[in-house]
């Protein structure tokens, strides 16, 4: 999440970027509330791709990943 005052001027990705940095893993899980499109484009111009829905825990809003 980006307060909005620094939303779109790049922040998000670079946050995202060192988060990763350095990790080896194959393969990362973002869990996305379905009702946030914006959200969902963002991760896809990213190179996500949508692979399924769940739930995270018993009332949590639906949720795609």
């Amino acid at each position: 999440m980006i307060v909005e005052k620094v939303r779109g001027t790049g922040a998000a990705h670079e946050i995202h970027g060192e988060l990763l940095r350095g990790r080896s893993e194959e393969r990362v899980t973002l869990l996305v509330e379905r009702d946030h499109p914006r959200v969902h484009a963002l991760y896809e111009a990213w190179g996500y791709q949508h692979f399924g829905e769940v739930l995270p825990f018993e009332d949590a809003p639906p949720t795609t990943r």
